[in-house]
């Protein structure tokens, strides 16, 4: 009579957390390849990294201009389209401190989910790229997507570039007096993501 009492209590404790357990498996946000539609891990390819940057005062004193630019174009191994990457800034010197997320453009092309997307930040000191991308998968055998993936990673770009000052030795007002430019050679870089799924 103690056994049977002891297993009753045990399976009414067992179908007690058996729904928590799986509500908890099933909201879980799990690293790609558990559960999701292929066992592949993807991976972020930034090719063509470009940076420039032009700082030209107009008199000693004054600043007229001061831009970086950043762009490069983003592959992902898990779908066929490419997106593309830019942004300015105006934050002198370095201009981009990996503290400001700018958005890609709107990729184009076949199998685009519509809400795909992409971002990234930047670090010039660092040379660091944060990037996210959102697509979307097609189960093997079906025609619609089975699962909104979202990807995280970052990664070291190593960036070569020059620096080029041209100063007016001879300068007058109305001319310009100094211009600081810098040019890196074009990088690639591969990040491989982490990747979770955003619904089914």
């Amino acid at each position: 009579m103690r056994k049977q009492l002891q297993f009753a209590t045990h399976k009414m404790k067992l179908s007690t957390l058996l729904p928590a357990f799986l509500f908890i498996t099933s909201s879980t946000s799990y690293p790609y390849g558990w559960g999701l539609p292929s066992h592949n891990k993807p991976v972020f390819t930034l090719t063509n990294i470009t940076y420039t940057s032009e700082i030209i005062y107009s008199t000693p004193a004054h600043l007229a201009v001061a831009n970086g630019r950043i762009e490069f174009n983003l592959t992902n191994s898990a779908v066929p389209y490419i997106t593309h990457c830019n942004a300015e800034s105006e934050w002198l010197y370095d201009f981009f401190y990996g503290n400001i997320v700018y958005t890609c453009d709107a990729p184009t092309g076949e199998g685009i989910a519509e809400d795909a997307s992409a971002n990234f930040t930047f670090s010039k000191p660092a040379g660091t790229f944060e990037v996210n991308q959102t697509w979307s998968e097609l189960r093997q055998g079906y025609d619609h997507p089975a699962f909104m993936l979202f990807g995280t990673g970052s990664g070291n770009a190593t960036m070569n570039c020059e620096t080029s000052y041209w100063q007016n030795t001879n300068w007058t007002l109305g001319q310009l007096y100094s211009i600081t430019t810098e040019n890196c050679k074009p990088a690639n870089l591969t990040i491989t993501p982490t990747v979770f799924p955003l619904h089914k």
